[in-house]
């Protein structure tokens, strides 16, 4: 059975289910989830906490009707595993759950065709997704297909789906908002991406820019960190150690705490020898330079070259350090 989702994704929302449905038929679902599974869940995916319906599952099988709604994405629960496949008026679907086979007429034909073609040996995955979601621009089957394959969702496929599909209402939906959101991200710091400044207060609450620091003809490493951070805690005597060592050579660090109180913040700064520039907008994981660099965990850091462009990023333990030495060789 395929498992493809997330904890980001379980917690998102997802595909347009609210559309009334046009009238009052069923879709009848009938599918094969394997020897092991005793019951079925089905799952609204526009909260997935709205249980639809539960199935007793008989020699493998199970058998059940569902409401059609329009454009709706399901997903089916068993055994630990997700499957998902539209219901759609008029449409009866067969769902293999251990085989990842969907038959059914409409948009679960051509979800199906979509998953049978990325498993096809050579395929040509972001191709295949970018494709996909211009022929279907009309309908709801991207959004599916960019939750289903979101490892695929990078700045260059997401520019290209957006240029192609440009006011169509998939792109509207939530889910395909954070895509958009996450791709700038890794955009912004992806090696040879000039800096994206912004401005961040210090512990005086005097705004400081990152381009007071980087660009400046010095070797920036912005360092993304928190004092209830154990590992960025753990880390720390590496980077004290690079600072000592490059600090004269041209080697600046900037700390971009991602703490929410000023004290714990300032403590830590001064246990752990930390002299470089301090700065926090003491707003934890809501820090606007953390998500302007996609940061996504932390311990984690944003090396610039002496021209403000990036050279490096999450660089800890000896890849620091050899990074550094080759820098300043």
């Amino acid at each position: 059975m395929k498992k493809v989702l997330s904890l980001f994704f379980l917690a998102s929302l997802l595909v347009n289910c609210t559309a009334e449905a046009q009238k009052a038929d069923k879709v009848t679902v009938e599918g094969y989830v394997g020897d092991k599974s005793t019951m079925v869940y089905l799952v609204n995916a526009d909260t997935f906490n709205d249980l639809i319906d539960s199935v007793a599952v008989k020699d493998g099988r199970f058998t059940t009707e569902l409401p059609a709604k329009e454009n709706c994405l399901v997903f089916l629960s068993a055994n630990g595993g997700y499957q998902q496949f539209f219901c759609a008026e008029g449409e009866k679907v067969s769902v293999d759950a251990v085989n990842d086979v969907i038959e059914g007429t409409g948009l679960n034909a051509k979800w199906g065709k979509l998953n049978a073609d990325m498993k096809a040996e050579g395929a040509d995955a972001k191709k295949l997704l970018v494709d996909f979601c211009k022929e279907n621009k009309d309908n709801m089957l991207p959004v599916a297909a960019m939750i289903v394959y979101q490892e695929l969702v990078q700045w260059d496929v997401v520019t290209e789906i957006m240029e192609a599909c440009e006011g169509k209402a998939f792109l509207k939906n939530p889910y395909v908002i954070s895509f958009l959101m996450m791709a700038q991200s890794q955009q912004a710091r992806a090696v040879g991406t000039p800096l994206k400044d912004i401005a961040i207060p210090d512990a005086k609450g005097k705004m400081h820019k990152l381009s007071n620091y980087v660009g400046k003809g010095k070797v920036v490493l912005v360092d993304f960190w928190a004092s209830w951070c154990g590992p960025c805690c753990k880390e720390m005597p590496n980077v004290v150690d690079a600072y000592a060592k490059y600090k004269s050579k041209g080697f600046e660090i900037v700390g971009v705490s991602l703490d929410q109180k000023k004290e714990p913040w300032l403590a830590a700064v001064k246990r752990l020898g930390m002299t470089w520039p301090q700065l926090s907008d003491l707003k934890g994981w809501k820090c606007e330079a953390a998500a302007l660099y996609g940061v996504q965990a932390i311990p984690s850091n944003v090396l610039f070259d002496k021209d403000g462009k990036i050279i490096a990023t999450d660089l800890t333990g000896a890849a620091l350090q050899r990074k550094l030495a080759e820098l300043f060789k």
